[in-house]
């Protein structure tokens, strides 16, 4: 049976996504003409005026900004690859599978250096916009199963309680603080 990771804060020390973000506007400063629509939407969903999906949309305005996306993912990973985390990255063998929030075109390269099956937030690069919903929660429990991963997985691996759907189709689960990883109540 495979077993299934969250990326961010688990495999990932950190938030790729912010991480990214910080990347782009320290390269291309025109990233930074999305931040006043960034921050207003922000705003709104802390006031829970709109969804997390339309922040996470507006979030990812700044991406149109971008010259030559493909080169800055692959820039950004040249230099990030040594923020995955060896103690949680040895569980993980060929064929298991990475189920994550963050946008499926920046998590492509650390998936396929580490031989996972990769199931994320769809994202066009090109302009920001979500093809479909986000990654979070209920939702990965969706996509894995329209995605024919192999269910139940026989362990899962996060730093949050958000991933708890995961968990739940899951034999055994862990959670992952820092490097230190422990076990979570048997959930299938």
């Amino acid at each position: 049976m495979a077993k299934v990771f969250d990326f961010d804060g688990t495999l990932y020390d950190g938030d790729s996504t912010i991480d990214f973000w910080l990347f782009a506007i320290r390269r291309q400063p025109k990233t930074l003409l999305a931040l006043p629509w960034q921050l207003w939407a922000g705003t709104a969903f802390a006031l829970k005026r709109i969804t997390r999906d339309e922040f996470k949309e507006a979030f990812f305005s700044f991406l149109p900004y971008i010259t030559h996306i493909e080169h800055l993912v692959e820039n950004f990973w040249r230099i990030n690859l040594r923020k995955i985390k060896p103690p949680i990255a040895s569980r993980l063998t060929k064929g298991d599978y990475i189920v994550s929030a963050s946008p499926q075109f920046l998590l492509a390269i650390p998936a396929a250096r580490l031989g996972a099956h990769l199931i994320a937030t769809k994202v066009d690069p090109a302009t920001g916009k979500l093809c479909g919903r986000n990654c979070r929660g209920s939702e990965k429990v969706l996509r894995c199963t329209t995605e024919g991963a192999p269910i139940p997985f026989s362990e899962c691996y996060t730093d949050s309680m958000s991933a708890l759907p995961l968990t739940e189709i899951s034999a055994r689960s862990f959670l992952v603080k820092g490097n230190r990883v422990s076990n979570l109540p048997e959930t299938a």
